[in-house]
């Protein structure tokens, strides 16, 4: 009898061939004070979307950027819209520091102090800036305290370099301690390469201020405590160089 062998069926299984992706790589170089920087462009064309409805849509390109952030790049803007070329503008701007303050007058300590009271009084000292007096500075060796006053002012100089005409004056001002005082507030205008008295007065016997046995052009005329008279009208003067001085700006 004779053997009939069972039938074999082969499956044959049809294989769907997937076109793999094909990748494209660019690399550009772009040279920037000696350093180089590179883009990667990568262009893909992924056919596996057709297989399903399921796979995301086809990506036609995307990028992968490494320049310098900081500088502008037109070669690779040209290449693809997709790729951005971020510039950054940085200024630095450093302002000069002010000048440092400009005085004239003696701005030294006196070895000398003696009362002044019932006079009005003034040094004759060379400005060597254009601007504006904002203040001006006395020093009083003693006598410092509740009650006691004092007044300071710049007049101009005429041709025998006496004080003349009033240019401006401060407010009356209480002496609580002893040392150097500064009467603020002030705009008095002055001229680069001119002689202006700083002329000073004090409303108490004891109030004392300082002073050096130099020629500073020192006039004085008798006067009571109050407002500088304008003119000034010196009657007399001799040497002496107080210790006060002008802040111009």
């Amino acid at each position: 009898m004779a053997t009939t062998e069972p039938e074999t069926t082969v499956e044959t299984t049809t294989t769907t061939e997937i076109e793999e992706t094909e990748t494209e790589e660019l690399i550009l170089e772009s040279e920037n004070k000696g350093k180089s920087y590179s883009t990667l462009l990568v262009c893909c064309h992924n056919t596996m979307n057709s297989l399903s409805p399921f796979l995301p849509a086809p990506v036609t390109a995307f990028s992968v950027t490494g320049v310098n952030p900081f500088l502008p790049n037109p070669a690779i803007a040209a290449l693809s819209p997709h790729v951005l070329t971020p510039s950054l503008d940085i200024s630095v701007s450093q302002e000069a520091p002010p000048p440092p303050p400009y005085y004239f007058g003696n701005t030294s300590i006196g070895t000398n102090a003696g009362w002044e009271y019932g006079y009005c009084e003034a040094c004759k000292y060379l400005c060597g800036k254009t601007g504006n007096i904002t203040n001006i500075t006395q020093h009083f060796k003693q006598g410092s305290g509740a009650g006691r006053y004092a007044r300071v002012a710049v007049y101009a100089v005429d041709g025998n370099g006496y004080p003349s005409t009033l240019l401006g004056e401060s407010a009356n001002e209480e002496i609580l301690t002893d040392g150097w005082h500064t009467f603020s507030n002030l705009s008095i205008p002055v001229v680069n390469g001119t002689y202006y008295c700083l002329a000073f007065q004090q409303s108490d016997i004891h109030l004392y201020p300082s002073s050096f046995p130099t020629n500073a052009g020192w006039r004085y005329r008798t006067f009571s405590y109050a407002a500088f008279p304008n003119p000034f009208n010196s009657t007399g003067g001799g040497t002496a160089n107080f210790s006060i001085y002008a802040q111009v700006v």
